[in-house]
């Protein structure tokens, strides 16, 4: 995605690309562990691109605040102290 974001931004790609990657970034946005996945991982990439993907998950938030409530923190999990023994959906250990 990274870098279809910065063919979109030079212009090196049609339009018609760029709203496929669009879609397809929508679609990975609801996805609990994709967003804990982002956050864990966004430092890794171009400010730009990290500022685009961070709006698209703020406006994906106002819309949607219930499901933008569900937190799992699996993926910080293995960052901080290696791999959870047991994580629930919720990101909480057993």
């Amino acid at each position: 995605f990274e870098m279809l974001h910065m063919h979109q931004r030079y212009g090196i790609h049609e339009q018609e690309m760029w709203q496929a990657s669009e879609a397809r970034l929508a679609e990975r946005i609801p996805n609990a562990f994709i967003r804990s996945w982002w956050r864990s991982s966004r430092k890794s990439y171009a400010p730009s691109f990290v500022a685009y993907v961070d709006a698209r998950i703020a406006d994906w938030a106002t819309a949607n605040p219930t499901d933008a409530a569900i937190d799992i923190t699996v993926f910080e999990g293995f960052a901080a102290q290696g791999a959870p023994k047991d994580t629930a959906t919720t990101g909480t250990k057993a």
